[in-house]
């Protein structure tokens, strides 16, 4: 009998134990189960982070190469400006120039028409008629005035030939 109640123990102990080697079993397996799924979740995660990076690098190249194009359009943008620059100094020069020149041509037409005109009247102080309508036409101011003198002088040479000749 002791035999039979240790085989029984044995049996209910053997069938106790296996019960609980089956739960442990079966507890393994779901927290296999679960790490597999984990791993898979953290396998796509990282797929999906190695696409943003790929894509992110991706994006700062075609950046930096924007970069560099802006940097040689800068470049060539400040060349160009020094250039302009450069031509708007010798520009302004040149103005400047004939902006001096121009003053002194004037005060030197200036000095002419006053030596021509002293000249002239001193050539009518004496009397000469062909003289007095040079005078006149040398005051004109616009190739107008010089026109109306000149129909006017020759006009009056007209009107003195035919009182001569009468």
């Amino acid at each position: 009998m002791a035999a039979a109640l240790v085989a029984i123990l044995a049996l209910g102990m053997s069938a106790a134990h296996a019960d609980d080697l089956k739960d442990k079993k079966n507890k393994v397996e779901r927290e296999l189960k679960g790490a597999h799924r984990d791993l898979d979740e953290s396998s796509a995660q990282l797929r999906r982070a190695t696409a943003r990076l790929d894509a992110a690098q991706q994006q700062l190249g075609v950046a930096k190469t924007r970069l560099a194009t802006a940097r040689g359009k800068v470049e060539v943008a400040q060349e160009r400006d020094a250039q302009m620059q450069a031509e708007l100094a010798a520009a302004e020069q040149e103005l400047a120039e004939a902006e001096a020149a121009l003053a002194q041509g004037q005060v030197d037409r200036d000095a002419q028409r006053e030596k021509v005109a002293r000249t002239v009247a001193d050539m009518y102080s004496e009397g000469d008629p062909e003289l007095i309508a040079f005078a006149s036409l040398l005051g004109a101011e616009d190739t107008e005035e010089l026109t109306r003198r000149d129909g006017v002088r020759t006009w009056s040479s007209g009107r003195r030939r035919a009182s001569t000749t009468s």
